[in-house]
């Protein structure tokens, strides 16, 4: 198609694309003429199609720099606005609510004939109360009714932005156009992976506070012997809170408990082939993919409250639990229902696969295409 087509995004992933690599290669097939402006890094689609453009200068200052707890603060300027009159896009996609997208929706005035569609993930508030400022408040609901049009996962996102920004209903999408499968996935996988030996229990992830883990392995430690003895918990990711888990895995002897440390995206998917059932005990995650992961592998689920993609990934009851993150109580019973319960489980992990199918990759290329038409 001859229409011009602009992402504007603050950043699309850090080393790599990630689960926008696919997005992006799918729009680029659609749409020739498709270009993306981001502040940082540049990034190029695996398959050279799509090149990300830095244009979106700003003000940059890096805090404890080259640490694990290094933040950065970043003010974009409006610069690029001229760049974006000088293409003269038919669609202007911007991702989230950031300055950015702020200064698109106050220069649209010189684009009359241009469009705009919004991509909000989901409710970003969701397991911590919002404390932004009136003022950055006043932004979002700016942004977001100022939209031709807005694309949210799941119907938390339509939810926050009907009843906080205000937003009229007729203006919102809800379709899962952010959706994960690891790279070496294949959709024609058969469910047949009953263990014999150890039920596998999996997290992938940072191994940050936020993510509740100290809580689940305090869970496990609570089970009876025999319960432990069943099972094998492979943890796969790093960062600030290995060695708390690490400490607490040996004071506790939990031995099939195993901190696997950083592991090759590519190489993920063996794990969740492997796995019966998926922990994500988050505190907080705005819309976390790697459910989405664990549902193509057919996993069952034990999944946070606090998650914003938990109502999409979990059936209560049908393929998992949707927990407290922090009561071990409740994530103790959840482990001894899946553990001591082989058909409740079996059962579980066919309904997992068959609920991967609403969020292939081939479905989110479909809803963010829909959308943008």
């Amino acid at each position: 198609m001859k229409k011009k087509i602009l992402l504007i995004s603050y950043r699309l992933g850090y080393n790599n694309l990630l689960y926008w690599n696919n997005i992006l290669t799918i729009i680029k097939k659609a749409y020739p003429k498709f270009r993306v402006f981001t502040a940082f890094p540049e990034q190029e689609t695996k398959d050279k199609s799509v090149k990300t453009e830095k244009q979106l200068f700003g003000i940059k200052y890096y805090s404890n720099r080259g640490k694990v707890n290094a933040s950065l603060f970043y003010f974009p300027l409006p610069f690029f606005i001229f760049k974006i009159i000088r293409f003269k896009p038919d669609l202007i996609i911007l991702n989230e609510f950031n300055l950015n997208s702020l200064y698109v929706l106050l220069f649209k005035f010189m684009l009359p004939n241009t469009k705009t569609l919004l991509l909000v993930e989901s409710d970003p508030f969701l397991g911590h109360q919002n404390k932004h400022s009136k003022f950055r408040n006043l932004i979002r609901r700016y942004v977001a009714n100022n939209a031709d049009k807005i694309l949210t996962n799941n119907n938390l996102g339509f939810d926050y932005l009907t009843n906080f920004l205000i937003v009229k209903h007729h203006k919102i999408l809800v379709a899962p156009y952010l959706v994960s499968e690891p790279p070496s996935y294949n959709n024609s996988f058969v469910q047949n992976k009953y263990t014999v030996e150890k039920i596998k229990f999996l997290f992938v992830g940072q191994l940050i506070e936020r993510k509740g883990l100290i809580y689940v392995l305090q869970a496990i430690a609570k089970l009876s012997t025999k319960d432990k003895s069943k099972i094998q918990f492979d943890i796969i990711g790093e960062g600030d809170e290995m060695e708390i888990l690490k400490k607490f895995k040996l004071d506790n002897e939990l031995n099939d408990v195993n901190i696997l440390g950083y592991i090759d995206y590519e190489k993920v998917s063996v794990f969740y082939e492997n796995a019966d059932c998926f922990i994500l005990n988050t505190f907080h995650d705005y819309r976390a993919l790697v459910g989405f992961e664990a549902l193509a592998y057919g996993c069952a689920m034990i999944g946070s409250e606090y998650d914003g993609a938990r109502f999409e990934t979990i059936h209560e009851g049908k393929n998992g639990f949707i927990i407290d993150p922090k009561n071990i109580e409740s994530i103790k019973m959840a482990l001894t229902r899946l553990i001591n319960d082989a058909v409740l489980r079996n059962s579980f992990k066919e309904y997992s696969k068959k609920l991967s199918a609403n969020f292939t990759l081939v479905k989110g290329n479909e809803n963010i295409l829909n959308a943008i038409k």
